[in-house]
């Protein structure tokens, strides 16, 4: 799919005011954003990234939203995007405030605002979700079930763990990054982020896995649930937990089988379609 960049704005309100403030500046892919129309929208959707994440990840459903008439919403949350030394000084609560920021700000400026979560995004949605009363939301492969807090051998060395862990990361050219300056970004980040295991902060999504969780019961929005079928991150619990959990909202489960964990630019064109349309036909509902 093309981008056209023009109507991609980064000129928006500190949102991680009250949050760990980043010592370092976040990389161009890290920018918050937003897409404007000229004429203001009545219905704003506001879109969450994942652990470790960054907005760039989520210019695709952007793009899509904004072409159906929303107003788009991207904030960045604390310690991500710019050094892993910002990283090791947040916490969850860092995240979800960087995420309430957003949402308070341009709650002022539309009269309906939805939520769109990826990942662990997907667990601060459904907070946010229950605080503010949202009717309509979308948990894009939510980190409802982590494959890595199944292992018990994993958790106990994540506990035992008092400093970074290095891994082997490479980037994979297969995925088709629609961000500008991509692949570089890509690259930036990895050795920053996705080339290391941070104990303290995959602890703290664990407990806002749990938190999210036992909101479940009272989430009143209606809710789609959207998972893949070759997610290397999110295990197959992810379904169950969401079903088995009696909400007070309608609730709607859409499984892209050939799709990753990362839909929104996936490898396969035909399952990055389904999966995007799936985001905006809930919430064009």
């Amino acid at each position: 799919m093309e981008i056209h960049y023009h109507h991609i704005s980064f000129d928006v309100p500190d949102w991680n005011e009250g949050s760990y403030r980043d010592m370092a500046r976040p990389c161009p892919a890290a920018r918050p954003w937003k897409m404007e129309h000229k004429e203001k929208t009545d219905i704003a959707v506001m879109l969450m990234t994942g652990y470790a994440g960054y907005p760039g990840e989520l210019i695709r459903p952007g793009e899509d939203l904004y072409h159906r008439g929303y107003d788009v919403y991207c904030p960045r949350e604390s310690g991500c995007g710019t050094s892993g030394e910002d990283f090791q000084q947040t916490t969850r609560h860092d995240w979800i405030k960087s995420a309430e920021n957003c949402y308070r700000d341009i709650s002022r400026r539309h009269q309906i605002v939805y939520l769109v979560g990826h990942s662990m995004g997907g667990l601060n949605a459904i907070i946010l979700a229950h605080k503010f009363h949202v009717s309509r939301l979308v948990l894009l492969a939510p980190a409802l079930d982590v494959k890595a807090f199944d292992d018990e051998k994993t958790m106990a060395m994540l506990k035992a763990a008092k400093a970074p862990i290095k891994i082997e990361w490479h980037s994979d050219p297969s995925y088709h990054l629609h961000y500008e300056n991509a692949p570089c970004d890509d690259e930036y980040l990895g050795a920053r982020y996705f080339s290391w295991i941070y104990p303290k902060q995959m602890l703290e999504m664990a407990q806002l896995q749990k938190e999210a969780t036992a909101i479940l019961p009272l989430l009143k929005a209606n809710t789609r649930l959207i998972t893949s079928g070759k997610d290397a991150l999110v295990g197959e619990n992810c379904a169950t937990i969401f079903a088995s959990e009696k909400k007070l909202g309608y609730n709607d489960h859409v499984h892209v089988e050939n799709a990753t964990h990362f839909s929104m630019y996936d490898p396969d064109p035909k399952a990055e379609d389904e999966a995007m349309e799936a985001v905006v036909s809930w919430l064009d509902a």
